[in-house]
């Protein structure tokens, strides 16, 4: 006994080491509260490890905690601070103003695609709403864009299926991981770290709560997820621009492959890449 009290105590060192020194009690609140916001929100906390830790059980839809997300980061957010952010960035870079103002919504409809050859962006959008009854206005339906705030939160979230067709990166659970590598990469090489920080936070949440999901429940498919991720910052580092600043109107007529050589997409998966994963990663 008297040896074993001699002993050096790792584990107190360990946690020394990882969490500093001890505080006296009079420096812990009465109420949680950090110098985080993210992490003073109780429902910020609930969302956030409701979606890190469950499985993609069969009982719901894999996008079910999104809408929550979405809700909570924007109350979080201060939008008066990423209007102004908006407005500085459209000084600095030409392209995202004349993006912003020609304000092309992609809320495409199946009777303005019906007419484009099958091999257009146009035809291969007209199959994938025919074929899945998919509707790309089905989230800010009532959003009508009234300013450049605005037109960007609606153009994201209509064109985001669109941005799996021309990356070629999805849809499923490992693609959908590497369209946010994608576009993370690409956001913060061409915004500002702030703004990009702001535009990205969706991403960021559902990048880092995958990458714990799938360590947990899903380790087989953990090895196809970092693949993923490494593929998608890979082809973004090689792009012109943001995905968020194509037109893709403009490109309606034209061939995936003619797409991707304009926007400089190298690298991309062959169809059906990782889609083993939507049944590896439920139940």
């Amino acid at each position: 006994m008297a040896g074993e009290m001699g002993k050096p105590d790792y584990q107190e060192q360990d946690r020394r080491y990882m969490e500093g020194p001890d505080r006296p009690l009079e420096q812990f609140g009465s109420v949680f509260m950090t110098s985080s916001k993210w992490l003073n929100s109780a429902e910020m906390r609930d969302v956030y490890s409701q979606e890190g830790l469950r499985r993609s059980g069969y009982d719901i839809p894999p996008t079910y905690m999104v809408h929550r997300a979405a809700k909570v980061l924007a109350e979080l957010s201060d939008q008066s601070e990423v209007v102004a952010m908006i407005a500085a960035e459209k000084q600095k870079k030409p392209l995202f103003a004349e993006w912003l103002d020609r304000r092309s919504l992609s809320d495409f409809t199946l009777d303005e695609l019906k007419d484009y050859a099958a091999d257009t962006l146009g035809g291969i959008i007209h199959e994938y709403l025919s074929r899945t009854g998919f509707d790309l206005n089905h989230s800010k339906r009532g959003l009508v864009p009234t300013d450049d705030y605005s037109f960007l939160q609606k153009q994201r979230v209509v064109s985001h299926d669109i941005e799996h067709i021309i990356s070629g990166l999805g849809p499923n659970p490992v693609g959908e991981q590497a369209l946010i590598a994608l576009n993370l990469k690409t956001y913060y090489d061409y915004f500002t770290p702030e703004l990009a920080g702001e535009l990205t936070r969706m991403s960021g949440f559902l990048l880092s709560t995958g990458v714990m999901k799938a360590n947990l429940h899903y380790p087989d498919v953990m090895s196809a997820f970092l693949e993923g991720v490494a593929k998608g910052a890979e082809i973004g580092a090689g792009m012109k621009h943001p995905l968020l600043l194509a037109d893709w109107r403009a490109y309606l007529d034209w061939t995936i492959e003619d797409i991707r050589k304009d926007l400089n997409i190298v690298g991309a998966p062959p169809a059906g890449t990782w889609d083993w994963t939507n049944e590896a990663r439920r139940g």
